[in-house]
């Protein structure tokens, strides 16, 4: 642990819950802001971080306290993790109210990820995380979203999803396309939209795009070489296309027309993985860059890059994909992945 993150773990144990601090920084809080942290960090100097992230807790400025918490937390920037330290940061950011102390409030009361078996997580979850997106926080608002999906409240969710696809993130950006073309009424399956959110790496989209081009009421669309394509990029990321309707599809095409449409599928989730300027790229890289250049990676990449990036949005890093707890997260959860990505619903 270098110098200022032991300077900083022994104010954190001698001020545990004494809220309004007042520390001796090594510059004056009035010349620092949160995006000189930022800066740092972005070109590695996590030393400077730190000691500008210091001179920030003189404020008692809630950001700095997240970001205090989620290095005690994850052991980043040559931070030795402290699971005791980061619970004390925890319990007075929710003393506080600060928004990012409930986001993880919510995430320790979550029952898991968002399947129709899942058991009723508790009201508090809720609360934690109502409160925690309406403060701004992209990652609650995403999971909000899919929360009110799960009930059926499909009016909120669909607010939910644009407010935080309005806020740049791109997996609510293929959800808000999807509910608009595809779920509300009356439906407009526009392939351009559609295809204007393919190369996020989202099933659905995927298996909309498929019956598009297969059963479009539009005969200029129908497609049956697309229809497959996309039936089986849909698979790649874990949503198996529909049997009946893929038995249907598959009729009368011929084995030379499969194949063509099958390694076509391959050849864009390639291009769409080594594009850094798509979501899927900038999803894949730590994939490609670890040498995991398989199907199974790349597929599993939105979902394990949405959630190692999580505690990096709400600060507005930018080249967080090379800090130490973000490849740590990326590799604990590529160690984890025993099969491919659960059917997203």
């Amino acid at each position: 642990m270098n110098r200022t993150a032991s300077r900083l773990l022994k104010l954190v144990v001698i001020i545990s819950s004494v809220a309004g601090l007042a520390l001796s920084a090594p510059a004056s809080a009035k010349d620092v802001t949160m995006q000189d942290v930022v800066r740092a960090a972005d070109g590695g100097d996590y030393e400077a971080a730190l000691e500008y992230l210091d001179a920030l807790l003189e404020e008692d400025d809630p950001q700095s306290w997240g970001l205090l918490f989620h290095l005690f937390q994850s052991g980043d920037w040559g931070f030795e993790a402290d699971k005791e330290v980061a619970q004390e940061l925890f319990r007075r950011g929710l003393r506080q109210n600060y928004p990012l102390a409930h986001y993880y409030a919510a995430l320790m009361l979550s029952p898991g990820p968002f399947s129709t078996n899942r058991p009723p997580p508790p009201q508090q979850y809720f609360t934690h995380l109502q409160n925690a997106a309406e403060n701004g926080l992209i990652s609650a608002q995403y999971i909000l979203a899919h929360e009110y999906r799960r009930q059926k409240k499909y009016t909120q969710s669909h607010e939910w999803f644009k407010t935080a696809a309005n806020n740049g993130d791109a997996l609510s950006k293929a959800m808000t396309v999807l509910i608009e073309e595809v779920e509300h009424y009356p439906t407009t399956w526009n392939p351009d939209r559609l295809r204007g959110v393919e190369s996020i790496g989202h099933p659905l989209i995927y298996e909309a795009l498929a019956a598009l081009y297969q059963f479009t009421p539009r005969s200029t669309n129908l497609n049956k070489s697309l229809a497959l394509t996309y039936a089986r990029l849909a698979e790649f990321f874990g949503n198996p296309y529909r049997e009946k309707e893929l038995k249907i599809l598959l009729k009368g095409m011929t084995e030379k027309e499969i194949i063509k449409a099958e390694d076509k599928a391959e050849k864009w989730l390639w291009s769409w993985a080594h594009n850094r300027k798509t979501f899927l790229g900038e999803a894949s890289a730590w994939c490609i860059d670890e040498g995991h250049q398989t199907i199974s990676c790349i597929s599993a990449a939105p979902n394990n890059h949405s959630t190692c990036r999580n505690p990096y949005l709400t600060f507005g890093f930018k080249n967080y994909q090379n800090f130490p707890a973000y490849r740590a997260c990326r590799e604990n959860l590529f160690n984890k992945q025993k099969q491919p990505p659960k059917h997203i619903e």
